[in-house]
Parts: C-alpha cells; structure tokens; sequence
C-alpha cells in the first residue's frame, strides 16, 4: 500500500500546493476520484506540511519517522503520568513506538498516524479527570482526538474513544488500573 497508494497520494497533494491548487480532484486515479473528501489524503493534517516543506521522498521518509518518535515520546509522557519510574518509562516508549503492530502498519500510513495519538489522547484525558482546569484539558483531548480523525483512520479513532470511556468510568467508580514499575 505505500508505494502503489500512499506515496502517490503524499507527491499528488505535495505538488498541488507546490502549483498553489488546492487538490480537490485527482484526475491520475481510475477515471479520476475525489481527493481532498478523502479522508486518507491527509491534506489537512498537520504533519503533512512535511512533505509542502521537504521534497518527496525525503519528506515520506521523515514523515514516517516522526510518527516513530511521537508514538515513544507520547508513551513515554503517559507512563510518567502513571508516576512509572523514568527507566520503566522509557522502556515502555521504546516498546510502544517499534511495537509488531507499529512496525506492521507503516506499510498503512494512516493507521500508522492514527495510532500515534493514542497514548496522547489518554494523557491528556488522565489530566482532564484529575486536574483543577478540566476544561483545558478536555479540550486538548479533542484535540488530539482531532488530529487522530484528520489521520485518515476512523476505526482507530473509535478505539480510543472507546478506551477513554472505559477509562473515564472506571475512574469515576474508584477502580484504579493496577500499574507494575513505579
């Protein structure tokens, strides 16, 4: 899938905004497709400016990377949340970011950026139910939730909703997640 699917769509997004054209329309697909409504093109997620700054492939390859590293240091601010220790911590990091399932979906970019946000989103949330500003921090979990959406893949995002939620009941129930390594 990345070299016949989502490499073409990085460079067709990255040379429209090069030509200064919003990509509406790709006219290179099949008898042509709606490119902007899809939501894989990932047009409109924020790390993507990588490839309108970097030339192709070394914008893909950075691209790629950079999910790598958010995906640990995420895991790795979480787990500090937890009150893990800074050693379990960055153990979990390294574990979450080259996990199989990390590894095996850089072949599906999308997936790939959606799972990134996870542990963010569940940070951010663990804030939101504990802290005095709540509303700061509910805020910033939509907006990590958003940035999963703009990711291109929906099922992940309902994953993490759905985790929040059990989450979200299971705090409020008194039922602490037993967490090993503090």
């Amino acid at each position: 899938d990345v070299h016949r699917y989502f490499y073409p769509y990085k460079q067709y997004a990255a040379q429209s905004v090069a030509d200064g054209e919003i990509p509406l329309w790709n006219s290179e697909i099949s008898c042509g497709a709606p490119f902007l409504a899809n939501l894989q093109s990932q047009v409109f997620y924020p790390p993507s400016a990588v490839y309108y700054i970097v030339p192709m492939p070394a914008g893909f390859n950075i691209f790629i990377i950079l999910h790598f590293f958010l995906a640990g240091m995420f895991v790795f601010l979480l787990c500090r949340q937890w009150e893990f220790s800074f050693s379990a911590s960055a153990v979990s990091s390294i574990v979450f970011a080259f996990s199989g399932y990390m590894l095996s979906v850089t072949d599906m970019v999308t997936s790939l950026c959606s799972a990134v946000w996870l542990p963010l989103a569940l940070l951010l949330f663990d804030r939101a139910l504990k802290a005095r500003n709540r509303a700061k921090y509910a805020v910033l979990t939509g907006a990590a939730l958003g940035l999963q959406f703009l990711a291109g893949e929906p099922t992940i995002l309902y994953i993490t909703v759905f985790t929040l939620l059990i989450y979200g009941i299971m705090h409020v129930y008194g039922k602490k997640p037993k967490t090993p390594f503090r």
